[in-house]
């Protein structure tokens, strides 16, 4: 993935989100009708005071292109570590994102799965990161492996 790392409350992510798709569409043609979009939360919202809060925003890149990329001023590129993860698929309307953290929240206790290590972090596909009308969304929290 190519991201930009930024520190701050989660609503101030989407000018972190226009930076990443402006280098994305303008320097490099990445950007198309399947484009997938990534999320990564650093730090845990219930124990970082939001101005100090980590995250990144990125877009997923096909090794070929993963490969011929160079990191260039505020961008970056990293590989995903592989992983075991409880994965959310929600059809969400812009504000909704918090409740469908909950309700992977709630799964993880109905179900006695422990976080592991790793990125949490939201993935959605499209040309348009900003989009305000009906968008399919996924959410990934690392587990531990099962005894």
């Amino acid at each position: 993935m190519a991201y930009i790392r930024h520190r701050g409350n989660l609503d101030e992510m989407i000018n972190t989100f226009r930076e990443v798709y402006t280098w994305a569409e303008r320097d490099k043609n990445l950007v198309h009708k399947r484009t997938q979009w990534l999320l990564l939360i650093h730090d845990n919202p219930a124990t970082t005071s939001g101005d100090m809060l980590w995250h990144s925003a990125g877009i997923l890149l096909d090794e070929n292109i993963y490969n011929e990329i160079t990191p260039e001023s505020e961008v970056s590129k990293m590989i995903l570590p592989k992983g075991k993860y409880l994965c959310g698929q929600f059809t969400l309307i812009e504000g909704d994102i918090r409740n469908a953290w909950d309700a992977v929240c709630v799964q993880m206790i109905d179900h006695n799965i422990q976080s592991g290590d790793g990125y949490h972090f939201e993935r959605f596909q499209g040309p348009d990161p900003f989009s305000k009308t009906l968008q399919r969304i996924e959410i990934f929290v690392p587990i531990q492996n099962s005894p």
